[in-house]
């Protein structure tokens, strides 16, 4: 559904040894990966972590379509970095609105 969302990745128990975890947000005008996020893995388990927030649907008012990710790191074949992702979830930042009490003396 097009609108605002935080998109989240879920690193799997001790499984990312690399530290150039690369996510691209896919153009909703051409429908290619334009936009990237590095995340470095090593060390982090078990946790969601945040890519940022984002507006998506369609072009122009939502630049973004979706996320994709890629096991091409950069790091040379010989250094045995494992890219690790089990999920990705788009989460909608809803505001939380707390109420002011004023009172007049």
């Amino acid at each position: 559904r097009p609108g605002l969302y935080e998109v989240q990745v879920w690193i799997p128990s001790r499984n990312g040894t690399t530290w150039a975890a690369r996510y691209w947000l896919v153009s909703s005008y051409f429908y290619m990966p334009i936009k990237d996020t590095i995340v470095d893995q090593r060390g982090i388990s078990d946790r969601w972590i945040s890519l940022g927030v984002y507006q998506f649907g369609r072009w122009p008012a939502a630049p973004w379509l979706g996320v994709w990710v890629s096991d091409s790191t950069g790091e040379s074949p010989s250094s045995l970095r494992h890219l690790a992702v089990d999920a990705i979830r788009f989460r909608t930042p809803w505001p939380v609105y707390i109420p002011v009490v004023l009172k007049n003396y």
